[in-house]
């Protein structure tokens, strides 16, 4: 087995997360509409299970999904969700339940006020992993010649 590069990891970080925005976009429409971003997961309370549990419950699925597919070496029988998709639904589900969490906890303004401030690094930071993993690949190549 062949461990990734540094850069190889944070390209897989860093596509698992593009996937996972675009997928969030899309399926928070479909699910809950414009006006409540977890609506769909409330609907839990209507059976006495708090909103944020369960988010974790459907990202257990997730899990045993992934467990499942990895042990058949990688493939899966649901041909149009390939395994980064449940990678991202994953990534997207731990996001949804920090959100629903954020809304019970006392210090939602800090909470909140912290998080905004590391997204706002968000596109400073992806665009230097990019180009070290760039640089990286170049390297790589000519190394090779």
């Amino acid at each position: 087995m062949e461990h990734l590069t540094q850069e190889e990891a944070i390209l897989v970080q860093l596509g698992i997360w593009a996937s996972a925005l675009h997928i969030l976009r899309n399926k928070r429409l479909d699910y809950s509409g414009e006006v409540d971003p977890f609506g769909n997961f409330r609907r839990s309370e209507l059976r006495g299970v708090p909103a944020w549990l369960g988010c974790m419950i459907r990202n257990d699925d997730k899990f045993a999904r992934r467990e499942v597919i990895m042990k058949r070496g990688g493939e899966a029988h649901v041909k149009n969700e390939t395994l980064i998709d449940t990678w991202a639904d994953s990534t997207n589900y731990v996001s949804i339940e920090a959100g629903l969490e954020i809304e019970i906890l006392p210090n939602r303004t800090e909470l909140l006020r912290n998080l905004t401030d590391i997204a706002h690094d968000l596109p400073d930071l992806v665009q230097f992993y990019l180009n070290k993993a760039l640089e990286e690949d170049q390297t790589n190549s000519k190394e090779k010649i």
